[in-house]
């Protein structure tokens, strides 16, 4: 058996065209296994080969054989299962691999977290039955150089972890854009979204939040930091400040990986409220629509007495109770006919007047606050009527309303009283017609919601008129 490339050129031609062996991962990490089966790596190895140059598919089949693989020590062992042979890689192929495609990091469920815990324990047991800390002593070195790389290790897969968790903000807006569009079975779709999200946040984050958290408890033992400190102050004691030192920055830095995560569980709970809320509600709606249903199938007899709905019905289902009294929602009422194109621009036009009008008016001297004494609120309305004054209208049946959304962006601490106050002074000067508009007040009353608060006004036609020796 000889191999046909050495390391390096394996190694290079292996990341030169990592699909093949990204595939492979992702395989072995759907499947939980840590090998691959022959018969897929081959599979994926020619699926690859088919969009590959002619040129260079006999250099890859070359290096992507089984025996130059093994060789090449990138294959740790190979072994028969049923007549199956199965490729185990090592772990440093596969890790470097992971490090180049931020979709194959491995999640860092409880147990790793555990067993990096155990590790850590028991490198501290080891290193408290020395009796002296000794530079020259391989005993020590050997295992200082230990506790120093479990601290690396756990640092390294926290910062992977943070990194996957980190674009998990985007993942939730593509499942909640994907969960929109699913017309068809949106209720089973979002179910499945929901239990997904909370499959990665009790597998991944919660651990890891309770890993970083200093206070948490653990019925096995010391928690991290605890250990860190425990370490840090036996090297301090022993005479080894460096070392201390070192082990010190390593607290700081998995303190401040406590942050984002915590920052993306919360994230993550309010989304999951958010979505869990959303199902209640869905639940709630079909079960009262079966009982709708039931209800009016028992009225599609030929039994005259049953001709109308039970009136227990209603009262079980409590919001049916007043629903006529609620205001339907009133749709965008949007068109390509010319006059609505027309006055969509002249709109547009009019809020563009009252920008440039705006910045024409200084600011005034003193702090900016709310008041609310009847002085303060005469000057606002002052300064409001002074600037409708100098405003281009358009014809409109609520002068009030095009007037509060026309206002309201360029006044702080802007009151719909204030506005009232200074309609109340503009309507006289409108009322005759002679400025080419007139204003008429009507009996119609509405309703406006601004803020916390709800106001009732009356109605303001605002019309086009002509004026007289024009």
């Amino acid at each position: 058996m000889s191999k046909k490339f050495n390391t390096h050129t394996t190694v290079k031609l292996l990341f030169e065209h990592p699909t093949v062996m990204f595939n492979c991962i992702k395989q072995m990490d759907e499947q939980g296994e840590m090998f691959i089966r022959e018969s897929q790596f081959v599979i994926s190895l020619r699926q690859y080969l088919r969009v590959t140059p002619k040129e260079e598919q006999q250099r890859l089949r070359v290096a992507f054989k089984t025996d130059n693989l093994y060789q090449c020590q990138i294959i740790a062992d190979v072994s028969t299962v049923d007549g199956e042979r199965h490729l185990i890689f090592q772990d440093e192929v596969i890790s470097l691999f992971r490090l180049c495609e931020a979709s194959l990091h491995q999640e860092l469920t409880d147990s790793r977290l555990r067993s990096h815990l155990d590790s850590l324990r028991s490198v501290k047991q080891r290193l408290m039955a020395l009796v002296i800390f000794d530079n020259n002593d391989p005993n020590y070195t050997e295992m200082r150089d230990d506790l120093l790389k479990q601290l690396s290790d756990i640092y390294g897969s926290l910062r992977k972890n943070i990194s996957s968790m980190e674009r998990m903000n985007q993942q939730l807006e593509d499942m909640s854009s994907d969960a929109s569009r699913q017309h068809d079975d949106f209720t089973h779709y979002r179910q499945e979204m929901f239990d997904r999200v909370s499959h990665i946040y009790e597998r991944r984050i919660k651990p890891t939040l309770s890993f970083l958290n200093e206070t948490t408890r653990l019925s096995d033992g010391a928690n991290l930091f605890s250990l860190i400190n425990d370490c840090k102050e036996m090297m301090e004691n022993r005479e080894q400040p460096t070392i201390a030192h070192q082990i010190f920055l390593f607290s700081i830095s998995l303190t401040n990986i406590y942050k984002p995560v915590n920052r993306l569980s919360d994230e993550v709970e309010r989304f999951l409220k958010k979505t869990r809320h959303g199902i209640l509600e869905s639940n709630a709606m079909e079960a009262a629509y079966q009982r709708l249903l039931s209800s009016h199938q028992k009225t599609q007899t030929e039994n005259m007495a049953r001709k109308f709905m039970e009136k227990s019905w209603a009262q079980k289902t409590r919001f049916v109770i007043g629903l006529k009294q609620q205001a339907r929602p009133k749709p965008y009422r949007l068109s390509h006919s010319t006059s609505y194109i027309s006055n969509f621009h002249n709109e547009v036009s009019l809020r563009l007047d009252d920008l440039k009008l705006i910045k024409l008016m200084l600011p005034e001297e003193g702090p900016s606050k709310k008041e609310t004494s009847s002085k303060h609120r005469m000057l606002r309305a002052e300064k409001i009527y002074n600037f409708i004054s100098n405003m281009t209208f358009r014809e409109t049946d609520d002068f009030v309303v095009m007037m509060h959304h026309r206002i309201e962006p360029y006044f702080e601490n802007y009151q719909f009283t204030d506005l009232l106050t200074a309609l109340f002074h503009v309507s006289y000067k409108y009322r005759d017609g002679k400025s080419g508009f007139k204003l008429v007040t009507t009996n119609k009353r509405k309703q406006i919601q601004y803020g916390d608060n709800a106001y009732i006004y009356r109605m303001q036609r605002l019309a086009f008129m002509e004026v007289k020796g024009e």
